[in-house]
């Protein structure tokens, strides 16, 4: 295993993996080269707990797709979470409640151009759902091409109506772009919590997989 500094700092770091769900020492945003079946698979390993997304969590996350559309030979882009609980619980509230009206501005300005980076990325991007996806994390997660989830546990959830926050344009264009009207309108009126089987049949994700499978799986479709 060779791990290479790429003058990012620590959180930014790329490193050619065999085992890219092997436990790290680092906190944030990793981003893995991965070799499968001759495949060159780009890995972005969310490292934050909960993975809440604030301006630093999105700084870091722009500063992996830098580095990969520099790799001509990627073929494939996934986004994981190396905690297996949460893939990513939306916004970090506590963060917003403490920053001043211009980090929350850029905040806001750096996820919706998040968004339009993944939406029109140069090679498929996929979206391993091997944890709870909620609120800004179901955005997110809504702006990769594919979006695979595991069978035995996680839930997705839109739960701003209940907690009375209001969606930017840009997230509500985005489910509205991804996703069927009924399940665009349960997510969004109705905070609607779906396991695997429903996210399916809703069309939310395109497949759903054991979790002792789903890495594999997820990495040979890319």
């Amino acid at each position: 295993v060779s791990t290479q500094s790429t003058g990012a700092p620590k959180q930014q770091k790329m490193a050619e993996r065999s085992d890219p769900c092997s436990p790290r020492n680092e906190e944030g945003l990793l981003y893995i080269r991965d070799f499968v079946q001759s495949h060159k698979v780009a890995l972005i390993q969310m490292n934050s707990g909960e993975n809440r997304i604030n301006l630093s969590f999105l700084e870091q996350f722009h500063a992996i797709l830098d580095q990969i559309e520099k790799e001509i030979d990627v073929e494939a882009v996934v986004t994981y979470t190396r905690n297996n609980r949460f893939w990513s619980n939306g916004l970090d509230l506590k963060w917003l409640a403490t920053v001043s009206i211009v980090e929350h501005k850029a905040m806001t300005k750096s996820f919706c151009k998040l968004l339009s980076r993944i939406l029109s990325f140069q090679v498929p991007t996929i979206a391993m759902l091997n944890g709870h996806t909620f609120a800004g994390g179901l955005i997110l997660a809504l702006a990769h091409d594919y979006r695979f989830m595991t069978e035995e546990k996680g839930w997705i959830c839109m739960p701003s109506i209940k907690l009375n926050i209001s969606l930017p344009a840009s997230f509500i264009e985005t489910m509205r772009l991804k996703l069927p009207p009924k399940s665009f309108r349960d997510c969004l009126l109705q905070a609607k919590k779906y396991n695997a089987k429903s996210a399916q049949e809703a069309d939310i994700i395109d497949e759903f997989f054991p979790e002792s499978s789903l890495l594999m799986r997820t990495l040979s479709f890319g």
